[in-house]
């Protein structure tokens, strides 16, 4: 803090108050730009339907329909037992296939309704 900014006790001019603020103003801009600035953000991953996407979507279906939800723990078993396609891809996600995991999706439902 410079020994112009200090606070006196005695009578100030509006010419005093001025100074005193744009040092004030001054010592802040250079605080600010000498603040580090973040770590640049990394690119968001490119969306992958997963099996926990996957739950999401039917269980809005099954909230729909009245039906108790399911677990994503679940869909990774079906998928196991190749009741849909399932990929892995390229950054190692697994990937749910869209059409054989709806025509699935739909018949369990209907099944279980």
């Amino acid at each position: 803090m410079s020994e112009q900014s200090a606070i006196t006790t005695g009578p100030a001019t509006i010419d005093e108050y001025r100074i005193a603020l744009e040092q004030a103003q001054q010592e802040l801009n250079e605080l600010r730009s000498n603040v580090k600035t973040s770590k640049p953000k990394q690119p968001k991953r490119e969306y992958v339907f997963t099996p926990f996407q996957a739950a999401k979507i039917m269980n809005a279906e099954r909230e729909l329909l009245g039906l108790k939800p399911v677990t994503p723990q679940m869909l990774y078993s079906y998928a196991r037992k190749n009741k849909f396609v399932i990929s892995i891809g390229a950054d190692g996600r697994k990937q749910v296939d869209y059409d054989t995991f709806y025509s699935w999706m739909r018949s369990f439902n209907t099944k279980n309704s």
